[in-house]
Protein backbone atom coordinates (compact mmCIF):
# COMPACT_ATOMS: atom_id res chain seq x y z
CA UNK A 1 0.00 0.00 0.00
CA UNK A 2 2.84 2.38 0.84
CA UNK A 3 4.57 2.08 -2.51
CA UNK A 4 1.23 2.34 -4.28
CA UNK A 5 0.56 5.59 -2.40
CA UNK A 6 3.95 6.95 -3.48
CA UNK A 7 3.07 6.01 -7.06
CA UNK A 8 0.07 8.34 -6.81
CA UNK A 9 2.43 11.14 -5.74
CA UNK A 10 5.70 10.60 -7.61
CA UNK A 11 4.46 9.73 -11.09
CA UNK A 12 2.16 12.79 -11.22
CA UNK A 13 5.17 14.91 -10.22
CA UNK A 14 7.14 13.51 -13.16
CA UNK A 15 4.10 14.04 -15.39
CA UNK A 16 3.81 17.67 -14.23
CA UNK A 17 7.45 18.29 -15.03
CA UNK A 18 7.14 16.82 -18.53
CA UNK A 19 3.92 18.67 -19.31
CA UNK A 20 5.19 22.00 -17.96
CA UNK A 21 8.41 21.59 -19.91
CA UNK A 22 6.48 20.90 -23.10
CA UNK A 23 4.37 23.99 -22.52
CA UNK A 24 7.44 26.15 -21.96
CA UNK A 25 8.94 24.99 -25.24
CA UNK A 26 5.74 25.50 -27.23
CA UNK A 27 5.00 28.93 -25.79
CA UNK A 28 8.51 30.31 -26.19
CA UNK A 29 8.18 33.78 -27.67
CA UNK A 30 4.38 33.80 -27.34
CA UNK A 31 2.49 36.36 -25.20
CA UNK A 32 2.48 35.27 -21.55
CA UNK A 33 -0.92 36.59 -20.42
CA UNK A 34 -2.84 33.48 -19.26
CA UNK A 35 -6.20 32.55 -20.72
CA UNK A 36 -8.77 31.48 -18.12
CA UNK A 37 -10.23 28.44 -19.90
CA UNK A 38 -6.88 27.19 -21.03
CA UNK A 39 -5.33 27.52 -17.56
CA UNK A 40 -8.18 25.56 -16.01
CA UNK A 41 -7.85 22.87 -18.65
CA UNK A 42 -4.10 22.69 -18.10
CA UNK A 43 -4.60 22.32 -14.34
CA UNK A 44 -7.00 19.45 -14.98
CA UNK A 45 -4.32 17.80 -17.13
CA UNK A 46 -1.78 18.19 -14.32
CA UNK A 47 -4.15 16.66 -11.76
CA UNK A 48 -5.46 13.87 -14.00
CA UNK A 49 -2.76 11.33 -13.01
CA UNK A 50 -3.60 11.85 -9.33
CA UNK A 51 -7.28 11.10 -9.95
CA UNK A 52 -6.30 8.14 -12.14
CA UNK A 53 -3.95 6.82 -9.46
CA UNK A 54 -6.63 7.01 -6.76
CA UNK A 55 -9.11 5.29 -9.09
CA UNK A 56 -6.64 2.50 -9.85
CA UNK A 57 -5.90 2.15 -6.15
CA UNK A 58 -9.60 1.68 -5.37
CA UNK A 59 -10.28 -0.60 -8.34
CA UNK A 60 -6.94 -2.45 -8.18
CA UNK A 61 -8.33 -5.63 -6.57
CA UNK A 62 -10.88 -5.89 -9.38
CA UNK A 63 -8.33 -5.35 -12.14
CA UNK A 64 -5.97 -8.19 -11.31
CA UNK A 65 -3.65 -9.16 -14.09
CA UNK A 66 -1.90 -12.44 -13.45
CA UNK A 67 1.23 -11.21 -15.21
CA UNK A 68 2.72 -8.02 -13.70
CA UNK A 69 5.33 -6.13 -15.65
CA UNK A 70 8.74 -7.82 -15.61
CA UNK A 71 11.03 -6.76 -12.82
CA UNK A 72 14.31 -8.14 -11.54
CA UNK A 73 14.55 -11.76 -12.69
CA UNK A 74 15.92 -14.72 -10.77
CA UNK A 75 17.99 -15.87 -13.69
CA UNK A 76 18.00 -19.48 -14.82
CA UNK A 77 21.14 -21.27 -13.77
CA UNK A 78 21.90 -18.87 -10.92
CA UNK A 79 23.55 -20.57 -7.97
CA UNK A 80 23.31 -18.87 -4.58
CA UNK A 81 26.55 -18.03 -2.81
CA UNK A 82 27.38 -20.74 -0.31
CA UNK A 83 29.26 -19.90 2.86
CA UNK A 84 30.35 -22.46 5.42
CA UNK A 85 29.83 -20.80 8.79
CA UNK A 86 30.59 -22.33 12.14
CA UNK A 87 30.37 -19.13 14.15
CA UNK A 88 27.51 -16.95 15.35
CA UNK A 89 24.44 -16.55 13.16
CA UNK A 90 24.34 -13.71 10.65
CA UNK A 91 21.08 -11.79 10.08
CA UNK A 92 21.19 -9.44 7.06
CA UNK A 93 19.18 -6.25 7.57
CA UNK A 94 20.13 -4.12 4.58
CA UNK A 95 17.10 -5.09 2.49
CA UNK A 96 14.68 -4.39 5.33
CA UNK A 97 16.34 -1.05 6.08
CA UNK A 98 15.96 0.05 2.46
CA UNK A 99 12.40 -1.22 2.58
CA UNK A 100 11.61 1.36 5.25
CA UNK A 101 12.45 4.26 2.91
CA UNK A 102 9.01 4.37 1.20
CA UNK A 103 7.31 4.34 4.61
CA UNK A 104 9.54 7.18 5.83
CA UNK A 105 8.79 9.26 2.72
CA UNK A 106 5.07 8.67 3.06
CA UNK A 107 5.10 9.57 6.77
CA UNK A 108 7.03 12.76 6.00
CA UNK A 109 4.55 13.69 3.29
CA UNK A 110 1.61 12.99 5.60
CA UNK A 111 3.02 15.13 8.41
CA UNK A 112 3.76 18.12 6.20
CA UNK A 113 0.40 17.78 4.43
CA UNK A 114 -1.36 17.67 7.79
CA UNK A 115 0.34 20.92 8.80
CA UNK A 116 -0.52 22.56 5.46
CA UNK A 117 -4.14 21.44 5.63
CA UNK A 118 -4.41 22.66 9.21
CA UNK A 119 -3.17 26.06 8.09
CA UNK A 120 -5.64 25.99 5.20
CA UNK A 121 -8.57 25.19 7.52
CA UNK A 122 -7.53 27.90 9.98
CA UNK A 123 -7.43 30.41 7.13
CA UNK A 124 -10.92 29.37 6.05
CA UNK A 125 -12.26 29.66 9.59
CA UNK A 126 -10.73 33.11 10.14
CA UNK A 127 -12.00 34.42 6.84
CA UNK A 128 -15.47 33.08 7.55
CA UNK A 129 -15.40 34.72 10.99
CA UNK A 130 -14.31 38.02 9.44
CA UNK A 131 -17.22 37.90 6.99
CA UNK A 132 -19.66 37.07 9.78
CA UNK A 133 -18.52 40.07 11.86
CA UNK A 134 -18.56 42.49 8.93
CA UNK A 135 -21.17 45.26 8.77
CA UNK A 136 -23.89 44.95 6.14
CA UNK A 137 -24.03 47.82 3.63
CA UNK A 138 -27.09 47.27 1.49
CA UNK A 139 -26.84 50.88 0.35
CA UNK A 140 -23.75 49.88 -1.63
CA UNK A 141 -25.37 46.80 -3.12
CA UNK A 142 -26.88 43.43 -2.31
CA UNK A 143 -24.52 41.24 -0.28
CA UNK A 144 -21.96 44.01 0.32
CA UNK A 145 -20.30 44.05 3.73
CA UNK A 146 -17.63 46.30 5.22
CA UNK A 147 -14.89 45.23 7.64
CA UNK A 148 -11.99 47.03 9.24
CA UNK A 149 -10.06 43.73 9.15
CA UNK A 150 -10.31 43.19 5.39
CA UNK A 151 -7.11 44.37 3.68
CA UNK A 152 -8.51 44.31 0.13
CA UNK A 153 -11.86 43.84 -1.62
CA UNK A 154 -12.88 40.21 -1.99
CA UNK A 155 -15.84 38.02 -2.87
CA UNK A 156 -16.80 35.13 -0.63
CA UNK A 157 -19.19 32.23 -0.90
CA UNK A 158 -21.98 32.70 -3.41
CA UNK A 159 -23.19 36.23 -2.70
CA UNK A 160 -20.91 38.18 -0.32
CA UNK A 161 -18.65 41.07 -1.33
CA UNK A 162 -16.38 42.25 1.48
CA UNK A 163 -14.83 45.74 1.35
CA UNK A 164 -12.09 47.24 3.54
CA UNK A 165 -13.52 50.06 5.68
CA UNK A 166 -10.63 52.42 4.91
CA UNK A 167 -11.25 51.97 1.16
CA UNK A 168 -14.63 53.70 1.38
CA UNK A 169 -13.10 57.12 1.86
CA UNK A 170 -10.36 56.67 -0.74
CA UNK A 171 -12.48 55.94 -3.82
CA UNK A 172 -15.04 57.96 -5.70
CA UNK A 173 -18.52 56.61 -6.28
CA UNK A 174 -17.58 55.69 -9.87
CA UNK A 175 -14.42 53.90 -8.73
CA UNK A 176 -16.32 52.04 -6.01
CA UNK A 177 -18.82 50.91 -8.64
CA UNK A 178 -15.96 49.45 -10.69
CA UNK A 179 -14.63 47.53 -7.67
CA UNK A 180 -18.08 46.14 -6.92
CA UNK A 181 -18.60 45.09 -10.55
CA UNK A 182 -15.25 43.32 -10.50
CA UNK A 183 -16.12 41.36 -7.34
CA UNK A 184 -19.62 40.67 -8.63
CA UNK A 185 -18.03 39.12 -11.72
CA UNK A 186 -16.00 36.84 -9.44
CA UNK A 187 -19.23 35.75 -7.77
CA UNK A 188 -20.93 35.14 -11.11
CA UNK A 189 -18.03 32.93 -12.21
CA UNK A 190 -17.88 31.02 -8.90
CA UNK A 191 -14.29 32.14 -8.30
CA UNK A 192 -14.44 32.19 -4.46
CA UNK A 193 -14.95 28.41 -4.36
CA UNK A 194 -12.44 27.99 -7.18
CA UNK A 195 -9.79 29.88 -5.19
CA UNK A 196 -10.48 27.72 -2.12
CA UNK A 197 -9.96 24.61 -4.26
CA UNK A 198 -6.69 26.00 -5.63
CA UNK A 199 -5.39 26.61 -2.12
CA UNK A 200 -6.43 23.07 -1.11
CA UNK A 201 -4.56 21.63 -4.11
CA UNK A 202 -1.47 23.57 -3.04
CA UNK A 203 -1.78 22.23 0.51
CA UNK A 204 -1.83 18.56 -0.52
CA UNK A 205 0.52 19.08 -3.47
CA UNK A 206 3.05 21.22 -1.60
CA UNK A 207 5.94 19.15 -2.97
CA UNK A 208 5.02 19.84 -6.61
CA UNK A 209 6.40 23.21 -7.80
CA UNK A 210 4.75 22.81 -11.20
CA UNK A 211 1.34 22.50 -9.58
CA UNK A 212 1.92 25.62 -7.47
CA UNK A 213 3.01 27.53 -10.58
CA UNK A 214 -0.18 26.49 -12.37
CA UNK A 215 -2.49 27.42 -9.49
CA UNK A 216 -0.88 30.86 -9.54
CA UNK A 217 -1.54 31.18 -13.25
CA UNK A 218 -5.16 30.11 -12.69
CA UNK A 219 -5.64 32.88 -10.13
CA UNK A 220 -4.13 35.46 -12.43
CA UNK A 221 -6.25 34.21 -15.33
CA UNK A 222 -9.38 34.59 -13.20
CA UNK A 223 -8.48 38.19 -12.32
CA UNK A 224 -7.72 38.99 -15.95
CA UNK A 225 -11.04 37.45 -17.04
CA UNK A 226 -12.92 39.67 -14.58
CA UNK A 227 -10.95 42.72 -15.71
CA UNK A 228 -11.76 41.91 -19.33
CA UNK A 229 -15.45 41.47 -18.57
CA UNK A 230 -15.61 44.94 -16.99
CA UNK A 231 -13.58 46.80 -19.61
CA UNK A 232 -15.39 45.06 -22.49
CA UNK A 233 -18.63 46.74 -21.41
CA UNK A 234 -16.99 50.17 -21.19
CA UNK A 235 -13.76 50.35 -23.27
CA UNK A 236 -13.50 54.11 -22.68
CA UNK A 237 -13.05 53.50 -18.97
CA UNK A 238 -9.89 51.39 -19.28
CA UNK A 239 -7.64 54.11 -17.85
CA UNK A 240 -10.08 54.88 -15.03
CA UNK A 241 -10.33 51.17 -14.24
CA UNK A 242 -6.53 50.83 -14.16
CA UNK A 243 -6.26 53.83 -11.83
CA UNK A 244 -8.86 52.24 -9.54
CA UNK A 245 -6.83 49.04 -9.40
CA UNK A 246 -3.72 51.02 -8.44
CA UNK A 247 -5.59 52.75 -5.61
CA UNK A 248 -6.88 49.42 -4.30
CA UNK A 249 -3.38 47.93 -4.38
CA UNK A 250 -1.96 50.93 -2.54
CA UNK A 251 -4.62 50.57 0.14
CA UNK A 252 -3.83 46.89 0.60
CA UNK A 253 -0.02 47.34 0.54
CA UNK A 254 1.63 46.31 3.78
CA UNK A 255 -1.59 44.90 5.26
CA UNK A 256 -1.86 41.38 3.91
CA UNK A 257 -2.88 39.24 6.89
CA UNK A 258 -2.66 35.45 7.22
CA UNK A 259 -6.42 35.05 7.05
CA UNK A 260 -6.91 37.48 4.20
CA UNK A 261 -7.84 36.41 0.65
CA UNK A 262 -4.11 36.28 -0.06
CA UNK A 263 -4.31 32.86 1.56
CA UNK A 264 -6.61 31.73 -1.26
CA UNK A 265 -5.93 34.11 -4.16
CA UNK A 266 -2.43 35.56 -3.77
CA UNK A 267 -0.93 37.50 -6.66
CA UNK A 268 2.64 38.65 -7.15
CA UNK A 269 3.60 42.22 -8.00
CA UNK A 270 4.48 41.11 -11.51
CA UNK A 271 0.97 39.67 -11.89
CA UNK A 272 -0.56 43.02 -10.98
CA UNK A 273 1.68 44.70 -13.54
CA UNK A 274 0.37 42.26 -16.14
CA UNK A 275 -3.19 43.06 -15.10
CA UNK A 276 -2.58 46.77 -15.65
CA UNK A 277 -0.95 46.06 -19.01
CA UNK A 278 -3.86 43.87 -20.13
CA UNK A 279 -6.44 46.41 -18.94
CA UNK A 280 -4.87 49.10 -21.11
CA UNK A 281 -4.43 46.81 -24.13
CA UNK A 282 -7.28 46.83 -26.69
CA UNK A 283 -8.76 43.43 -27.44
CA UNK A 284 -6.81 41.62 -30.16
CA UNK A 285 -7.03 38.29 -31.84
CA UNK A 286 -4.38 35.67 -32.37
CA UNK A 287 -3.02 35.82 -28.84
CA UNK A 288 -4.15 32.48 -27.51
CA UNK A 289 -1.58 29.84 -26.54
CA UNK A 290 -0.64 27.22 -29.04
CA UNK A 291 -3.21 24.82 -27.67
CA UNK A 292 -3.44 22.22 -30.41
CA UNK A 293 0.27 21.45 -30.36
CA UNK A 294 0.25 21.30 -26.56
CA UNK A 295 -2.76 18.98 -26.46
CA UNK A 296 -1.15 16.73 -29.05
CA UNK A 297 2.03 16.53 -27.00
CA UNK A 298 -0.06 15.83 -23.91
CA UNK A 299 -1.61 12.81 -25.60
CA UNK A 300 1.82 11.52 -26.58
CA UNK A 301 3.05 11.87 -23.00
CA UNK A 302 -0.14 10.52 -21.44
CA UNK A 303 0.08 7.05 -22.95
CA UNK A 304 3.46 5.99 -21.48
CA UNK A 305 2.90 7.86 -18.21
CA UNK A 306 -0.54 6.33 -17.75
CA UNK A 307 0.78 2.86 -18.52
CA UNK A 308 3.65 3.33 -16.08
CA UNK A 309 1.30 4.50 -13.33
CA UNK A 310 -1.02 1.56 -13.85
CA UNK A 311 1.90 -0.87 -13.82
CA UNK A 312 3.38 0.72 -10.68
CA UNK A 313 0.04 0.80 -8.87
CA UNK A 314 -0.56 -2.84 -9.75
CA UNK A 315 2.92 -4.22 -9.04
CA UNK A 316 3.99 -1.90 -6.23
CA UNK A 317 6.19 -3.82 -3.89
CA UNK A 318 7.02 -6.50 -6.41
CA UNK A 319 10.73 -7.01 -6.54
CA UNK A 320 11.12 -10.38 -8.27
CA UNK A 321 13.85 -11.53 -5.87
CA UNK A 322 12.89 -13.34 -2.67
CA UNK A 323 14.31 -11.76 0.47
CA UNK A 324 12.66 -13.66 3.35
CA UNK A 325 11.86 -17.20 4.33
CA UNK A 326 8.12 -17.49 4.90
CA UNK A 327 8.73 -18.78 8.44
CA UNK A 328 11.38 -20.29 10.65
CA UNK A 329 11.24 -24.01 11.28
CA UNK A 330 12.64 -27.40 10.47
CA UNK A 331 13.04 -28.69 6.92
CA UNK A 332 10.86 -31.80 7.23
CA UNK A 333 10.68 -32.65 3.53
CA UNK A 334 13.08 -31.34 0.85
CA UNK A 335 12.48 -30.58 -2.82
CA UNK A 336 12.59 -33.49 -5.27
CA UNK A 337 11.71 -37.17 -5.40
CA UNK A 338 10.25 -38.59 -2.19
CA UNK A 339 7.71 -41.02 -0.78
CA UNK A 340 4.48 -39.03 -0.50
CA UNK A 341 3.36 -39.26 3.15
CA UNK A 342 -0.35 -39.10 2.24
CA UNK A 343 -0.35 -41.63 -0.65
CA UNK A 344 2.75 -43.71 0.24
CA UNK A 345 3.69 -43.54 -3.45
CA UNK A 346 6.84 -42.22 -5.03
CA UNK A 347 6.23 -38.64 -6.22
CA UNK A 348 8.09 -35.48 -7.07
CA UNK A 349 7.83 -32.89 -4.30
CA UNK A 350 7.60 -29.48 -6.00
CA UNK A 351 8.40 -27.51 -2.87
CA UNK A 352 9.71 -27.87 0.64
CA UNK A 353 7.88 -28.55 3.89
CA UNK A 354 8.77 -26.39 6.89
CA UNK A 355 7.66 -27.98 10.16
CA UNK A 356 6.46 -25.58 12.85
CA UNK A 357 3.65 -25.45 15.44
CA UNK A 358 0.20 -25.04 13.91
CA UNK A 359 -0.81 -21.38 13.85
CA UNK A 360 2.74 -20.06 13.22
CA UNK A 361 2.56 -16.87 11.14
CA UNK A 362 3.46 -17.27 7.46
CA UNK A 363 5.08 -14.28 5.71
CA UNK A 364 5.54 -13.24 2.09
CA UNK A 365 8.93 -14.29 0.75
CA UNK A 366 9.02 -11.13 -1.37
CA UNK A 367 6.86 -8.27 -2.57
CA UNK A 368 4.24 -8.89 -5.19
CA UNK A 369 0.56 -9.38 -5.94
CA UNK A 370 -1.77 -11.99 -4.49
CA UNK A 371 -3.16 -13.96 -7.44
CA UNK A 372 -4.80 -16.72 -5.40
CA UNK A 373 -6.13 -16.83 -1.84
CA UNK A 374 -8.42 -19.64 -0.77
CA UNK A 375 -8.89 -23.42 -0.97
CA UNK A 376 -7.06 -25.15 -3.81
CA UNK A 377 -7.59 -28.92 -3.97
CA UNK A 378 -5.13 -31.04 -2.04
CA UNK A 379 -3.16 -27.93 -1.10
CA UNK A 380 -5.96 -26.83 1.22
CA UNK A 381 -6.01 -23.15 2.10
CA UNK A 382 -3.42 -21.61 -0.21
CA UNK A 383 -1.94 -18.23 -1.08
CA UNK A 384 -0.07 -17.60 -4.32
CA UNK A 385 1.96 -14.45 -5.02
CA UNK A 386 3.16 -13.20 -8.39
CA UNK A 387 6.47 -11.36 -7.86
CA UNK A 388 6.95 -10.33 -11.46
CA UNK A 389 9.56 -11.51 -13.92
CA UNK A 390 7.93 -14.94 -14.08
CA UNK A 391 8.56 -15.61 -10.37
CA UNK A 392 5.76 -16.94 -8.17
CA UNK A 393 5.52 -18.47 -4.72
CA UNK A 394 2.89 -20.75 -3.20
CA UNK A 395 2.07 -21.16 0.50
CA UNK A 396 -0.11 -24.20 1.18
CA UNK A 397 -1.77 -26.13 4.02
CA UNK A 398 -2.61 -22.92 5.87
CA UNK A 399 -4.97 -22.77 8.84
CA UNK A 400 -6.04 -19.21 8.02
CA UNK A 401 -5.53 -16.56 5.34
CA UNK A 402 -5.02 -12.85 6.13
CA UNK A 403 -4.85 -11.45 2.57
CA UNK A 404 -7.26 -11.23 -0.32
CA UNK A 405 -7.13 -11.89 -4.02
CA UNK A 406 -5.67 -8.84 -5.76
CA UNK A 407 -3.84 -7.45 -2.70
CA UNK A 408 -0.41 -5.88 -3.18
CA UNK A 409 1.88 -7.24 -0.47
CA UNK A 410 5.38 -6.36 0.58
CA UNK A 411 8.18 -8.68 1.64
CA UNK A 412 7.66 -10.10 5.14
CA UNK A 413 3.96 -9.18 5.24
CA UNK A 414 1.84 -11.72 7.12
CA UNK A 415 -0.18 -13.89 4.74
CA UNK A 416 -1.80 -16.23 7.25
CA UNK A 417 -0.86 -19.08 9.58
CA UNK A 418 0.46 -22.60 9.07
CA UNK A 419 -1.83 -25.60 9.38
CA UNK A 420 -1.81 -29.40 9.28
CA UNK A 421 -2.80 -31.56 6.31
CA UNK A 422 -2.73 -34.76 8.35
CA UNK A 423 1.00 -35.37 7.99
CA UNK A 424 1.93 -33.10 10.87
CA UNK A 425 1.85 -29.31 11.28
CA UNK A 426 3.89 -27.64 8.55
CA UNK A 427 3.94 -25.15 5.69
CA UNK A 428 4.28 -26.35 2.12
CA UNK A 429 6.31 -23.71 0.24
CA UNK A 430 6.91 -23.63 -3.52
CA UNK A 431 8.90 -21.34 -5.83
CA UNK A 432 8.05 -21.18 -9.53
CA UNK A 433 10.01 -19.59 -12.35
CA UNK A 434 8.49 -19.17 -15.81
CA UNK A 435 5.97 -21.92 -15.21
CA UNK A 436 8.44 -24.42 -13.73
CA UNK A 437 8.97 -25.29 -10.08
CA UNK A 438 12.40 -24.68 -8.57
CA UNK A 439 14.13 -25.74 -5.40
CA UNK A 440 13.39 -22.90 -2.96
CA UNK A 441 16.92 -23.20 -1.58
CA UNK A 442 18.20 -21.89 -4.93
CA UNK A 443 16.02 -18.77 -4.82
CA UNK A 444 17.81 -16.96 -2.00
CA UNK A 445 21.08 -15.22 -1.29
CA UNK A 446 21.49 -17.17 1.93
CA UNK A 447 24.02 -18.20 4.56
CA UNK A 448 24.41 -21.95 5.06
CA UNK A 449 26.27 -23.69 7.85
CA UNK A 450 26.72 -27.09 9.44
CA UNK A 451 29.07 -29.19 11.50
CA UNK A 452 30.47 -30.57 8.26
CA UNK A 453 30.04 -30.09 4.54
CA UNK A 454 30.92 -31.93 1.35
CA UNK A 455 30.49 -31.35 -2.35
CA UNK A 456 28.56 -33.99 -4.24
CA UNK A 457 27.13 -34.35 -7.72
CA UNK A 458 23.89 -32.82 -6.47
CA UNK A 459 25.47 -29.82 -4.73
CA UNK A 460 26.93 -28.90 -1.37
CA UNK A 461 25.64 -31.03 1.51
CA UNK A 462 25.70 -29.68 5.05
CA UNK A 463 25.42 -32.26 7.83
CA UNK A 464 24.93 -32.05 11.56
CA UNK A 465 22.89 -29.05 12.67
CA UNK A 466 22.55 -27.79 9.11
CA UNK A 467 21.30 -24.22 9.04
CA UNK A 468 20.01 -21.81 6.37
CA UNK A 469 19.62 -18.14 7.31
CA UNK A 470 17.62 -15.63 5.23
CA UNK A 471 16.12 -12.31 6.26
CA UNK A 472 16.33 -12.96 9.98
CA UNK A 473 14.69 -16.41 9.76
CA UNK A 474 16.23 -19.85 9.99
CA UNK A 475 15.65 -23.22 8.41
CA UNK A 476 17.24 -26.18 10.22
CA UNK A 477 17.77 -29.84 9.34
CA UNK A 478 20.00 -32.81 10.15
CA UNK A 479 21.24 -32.54 6.56
CA UNK A 480 20.64 -29.94 3.87
CA UNK A 481 21.65 -30.06 0.20
CA UNK A 482 22.24 -26.76 -1.60
CA UNK A 483 21.76 -27.67 -5.28
CA UNK A 484 24.12 -26.70 -8.03
CA UNK A 485 22.95 -24.45 -10.82
CA UNK A 486 21.42 -26.34 -13.75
Amino acid sequence: MVTRALAILILPLIWSALLSGARTLLERGAPKAPDDRFEKAFLVLLLAPVALGVLLWLLGPYLVINAPLPVADMAEGWTPPVAVVHAAHHHPRATKTLGLLPQALLVGYALISFAMLARWLIGLARLQAMVARAQRRDDLGAGVRVSSAAPTPLSWGRSVILLPERLLGGLSAAQMAMVLRHEAEHLRRGDPLWFVFLSFAEAVGWFNPFLRQQTQRCRLAAELACDAAITAKAPALRRAYAETLILVLKTAAGDIRPYAPAAFSPLKSGDNSMRLSEIMRPAAGGRKPRRRALYAMTMLLALPCGAAQYAWSQSAGAGGALVDLPMSGRLSSPYGERLDPTTNAQAFHKGIDIAAPQGTEVHAAGGGKVVMAGPEGRYGLTVEIDHGGGAKTRYAHLSRIDVHWGDIVKADQTLGASGDDGAGPHLHFEVWKNGKSENPLRAYHAQFSGDASETTADGVVFRGHALMQVGGRELTADAMTVPKGS
